[in-house]
């Protein structure tokens, strides 16, 4: 009964023993996890960021910033050297003489006549030596006069156009023969259109008998 006493003695000492020789640990307030986003803390207000791409520094007061690189400076292309201008050569126009276009003669026929009187034979001989010389153009009008027989109006006008045809073609054939080229005259029916004087009196429709010679060179 005694050595049992003594036993457990011994094993109360012991562990008194261990006890005191074992450190004992000052246990620390577990810090609670964070369940919030971590923040840029700047000057002025707290700016919520991404976990991922916040980073910090020992400082919470100011935030670093990556240095953004410069554009590199445009090239500018050497300004290309102008040539030489090229002189402007201006010609002096050459004189002509001016152009020259009249009435030279009027040829006057009988009532429903195209036969040219003798008496024009000089002058168109003198047109004709004066469109060669010069290489004119001649124009030949040939009129009418008004009056016709008692017929309609359609035969009278087609009367009055095939007269004033028949007097500028006898003109033509006139001027031809005193050597004018035929490419050099030109001819054209006028009828009645053209009436230079009142046909009521017979002198003013014999004066409407007629062709008319123009000349241009």
């Amino acid at each position: 009964m005694l050595r049992i006493k003594l036993i457990s003695c011994l094993s109360a000492v012991v562990l008194l023993t261990a006890c005191s020789s074992t450190p004992t640990v000052e246990q620390q307030p577990i810090e609670e996890e964070a369940h919030y986003q971590p923040i840029h803390i700047t000057s002025s207000k707290t700016i919520p960021s991404d976990v991922k791409n916040a980073n910090y520094s020992d400082s919470t007061t100011t935030t670093t910033t990556a240095k953004v690189p410069l554009m590199p400076e445009l090239k500018t292309e050497p300004t290309p050297k102008l040539k030489k201008s090229i002189p402007i050569i201006r010609e002096t126009p050459k004189s002509y003489a001016p152009s020259v276009n009249y009435l030279a003669l009027t040829v006057l026929f009988d009532n429903g006549g195209s036969t040219i009187a003798p008496s024009y034979r000089y002058p168109i001989a003198r047109i004709a030596k004066l469109a060669k010389d010069h290489n004119a153009q001649i124009h030949i009008y040939g009129h009418s006069s008004s009056r016709t027989k008692n017929t309609t109006i359609s035969r009278h006008k087609e009367i009055n156009f095939n007269t004033s045809l028949k007097r500028a073609k006898a003109v033509a054939a006139a001027l031809r023969n005193a050597g004018v080229k035929k490419g050099n005259i030109t001819i054209e029916a006028m009828s009645d259109l053209h009436q230079l004087f009142s046909e009521a009196m017979p002198e003013g429709e014999r004066l409407n008998r007629r062709a008319e010679i123009y000349v241009s060179y």
